[in-house]
């Protein structure tokens, strides 16, 4: 039996880091019930996540501040990528997650997408992912590696998706951005982004080549042979882009473009 319960209902008065902000698309509010049961463990019912992009129901959630054991499950909507569900267990250094979203699209059309999440030798977690679309399977395999004293690490063991497939391993650098190198194939691309640290912000030096390509967006564009050097540097609000680039026979929904430069 529960040693003490009760009610909450609260809503944010202002979100001070912007991404959240935008994510969320405004200040959410929560409400729910919990109880604090006599062994100690917190737990949560009935639980209403609300923000104008993202919205979960009815979530059950508990804590236990002696081992650190946490268990999940919600269900929801985000405005922009349809129905998500998440079931978590575990600790906040070996967490377990299984994430469903079936019409996600994200650009590509993408349905029924499942990623898990589980707990990596060394620390951090391993990310798998799979799910569907028009051009064909998305597969990923990612490790996450992080803890105290040690940036957070990306390895991309391999994110494949419509025929295309990227590898490699990326660091955060002190000042935020990452720093490493990055692969990409297939469909008749290669590439390579160089990622670095400028100022405090993302720069990507890219050097990509294309013979008998095709770019699986909608409509596709095809490419009979071009290459490409340039460099991104994410400056918010205004990105800065320089390099060059040249291409011929380029063929889009019909349009058709013998040579292209720039």
């Amino acid at each position: 039996n529960p040693s003490v319960s009760g009610s909450f209902d609260g809503r944010s008065l202002g979100l001070a880091n912007a991404s959240a902000r935008d994510f969320l698309g405004g200040d959410p509010a929560v409400k729910g019930n919990f109880a604090l049961g006599s062994n100690g463990v917190v737990a949560v019912s009935g639980f209403n996540f609300t923000s104008p992009n993202l919205h979960f129901a009815n979530a059950t959630a508990s804590y236990n501040p002696a081992s650190g054991q946490f268990a999940v499950n919600a269900k929801g909507a985000s405005r922009q990528y349809g129905p998500i569900s998440i079931v978590a267990s575990g600790t906040s250094t070996a967490p377990t997650a299984t994430i469903r979203m079936p019409s996600p699209d994200f650009g590509f059309g993408i349905t029924n997408l499942v990623a898990e999440v589980r707990p990596a030798q060394g620390g951090g977690v391993f990310v798998t992912a799979t799910g569907d679309s028009p051009e064909g399977d998305l597969d990923a395999r990612v490790i996450l590696l992080f803890g105290e004293g040690r940036p957070l690490t990306l390895d991309i063991q391999r994110a494949a998706f419509a025929g295309m497939v990227a590898r490699g391993r990326v660091v955060q650098t002190p000042a935020g951005p990452f720093q490493g190198q990055l692969l990409v194939g297939g469909r008749g691309l290669t590439a390579k982004a160089d990622l670095s640290n400028q100022g405090g912000h993302q720069r990507a030096d890219v050097v990509a080549s294309a013979l008998n390509a095709r770019i699986p967006i909608d409509p596709p564009i095809a490419i009979g042979k071009g290459a490409a050097k340039f460099s991104v540097v994410m400056v918010p609000g205004k990105p800065q882009v320089s390099g060059s680039f040249r291409a011929s026979n380029v063929v889009r929904d019909g349009l058709v473009l013998t040579d292209v430069e720039g």
